[in-house]
């Protein structure tokens, strides 16, 4: 990091948003700048902001994480005083912001969900944990020519195919458990 500003005492709300659709998880956060912090940042929409949440609770002992999240707009700046604005941020998780910059145009030979495990590794640096699923269905291994799509894109459209000895479908997702201690995974 270049620059580095603590907003901790800024922040109003902090909403994360899991989607078992989409492979990543995004939050939006709202604060309130009533010194001009945020004018001397400058956000452009291309920052990352690392969130750290830890317990206040002696109960619960030393419980907390970080994530990592990539500022991608500013949703709303509304001007509430002389002095005060309202920022509204949306963010997303880094390996869907860096999905949006690479294609995929190659050949894999192997099982399906070795290969989508496989492309999120090479081209998104994300590790994958399919523990909880059992046994991922056997496939023979197969070539795969993947046609110019996004990681991201690529692994929905392989797995798409796959299933569990069960017969359930295999589906990539993300929650903010993936990312503690600012490690992004699946």
């Amino acid at each position: 990091f270049d620059d580095e500003y603590n907003i901790t005492n800024y922040v109003g709300e902090l909403s994360f948003f899991e989607d078992l659709e989409r492979p990543y998880v995004t939050a939006q956060i709202v604060c309130m700048d009533d010194i001009g912090v945020f004018d001397e940042i400058g956000i452009r929409g291309s920052e990352q902001i690392r969130i750290e949440v830890r317990s206040v609770e002696e109960s619960v002992g030393d419980f907390g994480f970080v994530i990592i999240m990539n500022i991608v707009s500013i949703i709303q700046n509304n001007k509430v005083g002389d002095r005060s604005e309202i920022y509204h941020l949306n963010c997303i998780s880094p390996h869907a912001y860096r999905d949006a910059m690479v294609k995929v145009s190659r050949s894999y030979t192997g099982n399906v969900d070795a290969t989508a495990r496989a492309v999120l590794k090479n081209h998104l640096d994300v590790e994958t944990d399919i523990s909880y699923l059992g046994i991922v269905q056997n496939t023979a291994p197969r070539k795969v020519l993947i046609p110019y799509l996004s990681p991201l894109e690529t692994t929905d459209w392989l797995l798409s195919s796959a299933s569990t000895i069960s017969g359930s479908p295999v589906y990539c997702w993300q929650t903010i458990y993936d990312q503690v201690d600012g490690r992004d995974g699946v």
